[in-house]
């Protein structure tokens, strides 16, 4: 068995920041944080009611600047410890999934330091609404170390690309039924008109039309004609019938998360666990090379367990089960290296190490031809047997190395 990598100092505090279920005391500080966190977001909504005393908000004050202290050296500390200090806010100009809760972080507690230190000159600036936000972003904290967050993540990941056309019936129907809200009930004359209650233009219709479609009836608009409260009768069934779309769009997509919940926790687990440990490409090779004896460029199971433990990734041994079906999606038993590393290594990574092996399965695949050129001379005598058995050892070394197969493999050969 292969010992797990040597951490330096460095590398234990930010693996102890980051993934509560390194150690017992990395889970109770993860504990420590959310009660914390908890507090601080409530003390922030309790504040902005009226009643208090001059004492009372000193002590919110007092409170607000204890939490935000802690958050600030929380947010110092992951960055000095942080293996990738260069993208640990931002990477190639955008957030990504890596960096997300670093720019979260941020907009915690640099408005509170920015109003703290400045008084007044905040009020009325973009900074006095980021400030308001502040509970939202550190409830936000919380879902930092919360396996479902990953379900919600895949959930919308699914369902977005699919909901741009329900976004454009909506946009539809509102600017359609707008129009004709409009037309039929513009008339200063109509008995019970009020300024309030007036359809004096189509953008005001057309709130009246998005809050009917989407089944809110906000109240504030009403028809006053027949002809205007048969077109509000019209606008709530299409409205019944639109919000099947969109509903169905994100239940089918967060079905289909939650039935994969259990590869989607687990292989975050393992991706999360090798950008801690600074886990390459090159190094996941030397790993998977050092635990396949054999080299049969495959391994077990059993080695499966032995690699995640040499590179310092903890899952328990059904875990583990699991990540290996996932990951021999043929059920034969054993997987190969790109097979895995199209699961646990990033996209750029994996097509790296598809380039490099690519060639050298290749080669094998030109002996084999070698040998299936000598069948082929004696196929005269032994009429389409040897055509069949070459391309036969062709078709099964594609298979095995997940190259797509080539044109003339005949299906009697597969």
């Amino acid at each position: 068995l292969l010992e797990p990598p040597t951490l330096s100092w460095r590398r234990r505090f930010y693996l102890f920041l980051e993934e509560p279920s390194s150690s017992v005391g990395a889970q109770l500080f993860n504990y420590f944080l959310t009660v914390v966190t908890f507090v601080s977001v409530g003390a922030m909504l309790v504040e902005t009611t009226s009643g208090w005393s001059e004492q009372q908000d000193d002590f919110f004050r007092i409170m607000d600047l204890l939490c935000s202290s802690l958050f600030s050296i929380e947010l110092i500390c992951r960055f000095a410890s942080s293996p990738k200090r260069r993208s640990f806010f931002v990477t190639r100009g955008r957030i990504t999934t890596d960096n997300f809760y670093n720019a979260v972080d941020v907009l915690g507690v640099v408005p509170f330091w920015i109003s703290y230190l400045g008084g007044s000159a905040v009020d009325g600036h973009f900074l006095a609404l980021i400030d308001t936000l502040r509970p939202t972003t550190r409830l936000l904290k919380v879902s930092r170390s919360f396996d479902g967050f990953d379900l919600l993540v895949r959930c919308l990941q699914v369902a977005i690309p699919q909901l741009p056309i329900p976004l454009f019936v909506l946009v539809t129907l509102t600017v359609l039924f707008g129009a004709i809200a409009w037309h039929i009930e513009r008339d200063d004359t109509i008995v019970g008109s009020t300024p309030e209650n007036k359809f004096g233009s189509i953008p005001r219709s057309m709130w009246f039309a998005i809050v009917t479609v989407s089944t809110v009836g906000y109240g504030d608009m009403s028809p006053q004609t027949d002809a205007g409260r048969m077109l509000t009768a019209v606008m709530i069934i299409c409205g019944v019938l639109y919000l099947a779309m969109p509903l169905a769009v994100v239940g089918n997509a967060f079905t289909s998360a939650w039935e994969a919940r259990d590869e989607i926790i687990i292989l975050g687990k393992v991706k999360r666990r090798m950008r801690m440990m600074g886990v390459t490409a090159a190094t996941f090779q030397a790993a998977f090379n050092a635990v396949d004896v054999d080299q049969s460029d495959s391994i077990d199971e059993e080695e499966l367990h032995t690699l995640l433990t040499s590179l310092g990734i903890d899952l328990t041994p059904l875990s583990v089960s699991k990540l290996f079906l996932f990951v021999d999606e043929d059920g034969s038993g054993v997987i190969s290296y790109l097979e895995l590393a199209k699961v646990v290594l990033d996209s750029a990574d994996f097509l790296e190490e598809v380039d490099r092996v690519k060639p050298k399965q290749q080669s094998n695949v030109k002996v084999f031809d070698v040998v299936g050129d000598s069948l082929d001379r004696v196929s005269e005598a032994t009429g389409n047997y040897a055509r069949h058995v070459r391309n036969g050892i062709r078709a099964c070394t594609l298979v095995s190395h997940d190259l797509p197969s080539l044109p003339g493999v005949v299906p009697e050969a597969r």
